[in-house]
């Protein structure tokens, strides 16, 4: 069976207003603790075409129909959704199109500040980091007319981890990413292609099994070290208790690659559990060699003994390989982490760590780690 795609196009307000005909797009990448990339569409029009379709911020939804989707709804199904952020009309000699630039919603995050009305200092007491994220979503709908981000009780999970933090003008974005920083270990976030938002730790076995010779035909696997942190300095000036500075360690890790510390100052910790949850959740992710899986699996519509429906594979997903020595098997284990995917109409390349390592995300504790420690104090660590 052939496969094909659709573009439909809808306003802000989620009413449908049209298919884009004769539009092409090369790929996009979908990855934990994020969502849906950058997808850039081509419309073989004019470069004078105007449309109601064809509009800053209309949302974009792309779907598949293929031998795999014959039993769905409308036999299709969405592989992607997001919104137009610009477009530029083309003539290059002769030819005219029109380039279309999109975003997935999760970006979305990162452009209005997490608030309730007019307080832009939110306060959580006591609560399971799980529905610490609930609320951050939940304020996002309230304070964003047509917000498409939405979750459910399967996507959003209590913890069992209760953490005490304050919000002080906080991007969305930021917020989450610091919720994910108090969670445990190989929890992660994610906007899926529905707009459904997961916090959530990953599957207990594996979601996907790819074989050797038959979904994939070559593999490469990258250990590397430059990401390890085995030490961790936090300082929290305003704990309640006074002020903390207390260095978090794995001794196992230090006597095999060497002490490698991160510094990091937040001000917004305001008891020393919650700091606690910073600094362990922080060395278990990043203690360990960075071992990164890279396959490239085709898709099954080409060729009926060979290939995966590669429309199925998302992170957060998990995955073990068949076909390979006992050897080979032991290294990647068996519940491994999809974190990223990049997809094409015939193939998707596949990024998966076997280890817990490079889970958290980055971005926020860079931020915090510039923020100097008050060294007039004179301060001494505990541990």
């Amino acid at each position: 069976m052939s496969k094909t795609i659709t573009i439909k196009i809808f306003n802000p307000a989620g009413e449908f207003i049209g298919v884009w005909e004769n539009a092409v797009f090369k790929s996009f990448t979908k990855k934990l603790n994020s969502g849906m990339g950058d997808c850039t569409i081509v419309l073989g029009k004019e470069f004078e075409w105007e449309d109601s379709t064809l509009r800053e911020n209309n949302e974009v939804q792309i779907y598949v129909s293929d031998k795999d989707t014959t039993t769905l709804v409308n036999g299709e199904r969405k592989i992607y959704s997001g919104y137009i952020t610009d477009y530029v009309p083309i003539i290059d000699g002769g030819k005219e199109n029109i380039t279309v630039n999109v975003l997935g919603y999760h970006t979305k995050l990162s452009q209005d500040i997490y608030k309730n009305g007019k307080t832009v200092v939110i306060q959580k007491t006591a609560e399971d980091v799980g529905i610490i994220a609930k609320n951050i979503i939940d304020r996002y709908q309230a304070e964003n007319a047509n917000a498409k981000l939405y979750y459910t009780d399967y996507s959003v999970i209590n913890t069992r981890t209760t953490a005490t933090y304050e919000f002080i003008q906080n991007y969305y974005l930021d917020a989450i990413n610091t919720t994910l920083g108090m969670s445990p270990a190989d929890y992660f976030w994610y906007v899926d292609e529905n707009n459904l938002f997961y916090f959530r730790d990953r599957p207990s076995t594996a979601t996907h099994e790819f074989i050797f010779g038959k979904d994939f035909k070559s593999i490469k696997i990258n250990h590397s070290m430059g990401k390890i942190y085995n030490a961790l300095l936090l300082s929290a000036p305003d704990v309640i208790a006074g002020d903390l500075l207390k260095l978090y360690t794995d001794e196992n890790s230090i006597d095999l690659y060497g002490r490698r510390i991160y510094k990091i100052t937040d001000n917004n910790i305001t008891d020393v559990t919650t700091a606690d949850l910073v600094g362990n959740n922080f060395i278990e992710n990043n203690k360990n060699p960075v071992i990164s899986v890279e396959i490239e699996i085709l898709d099954n519509n080409f060729d009926n003994s060979f290939g995966y429906d590669i429309e199925n594979i998302s992170p957060g997903d998990t995955c073990l390989f068949r076909g390979f020595t006992a050897e080979t098997s032991d290294l990647l284990g068996d519940n491994m982490l999809i974190t990223s995917v990049n997809y094409t109409l015939d193939k998707v390349s596949v990024t998966i760590q076997p280890s817990k390592s490079g889970l958290i995300n980055l971005v926020v504790l860079n931020k915090k780690g510039l923020e100097e420690i008050n060294n007039s104090k004179e301060p001494t660590y505990t541990t």
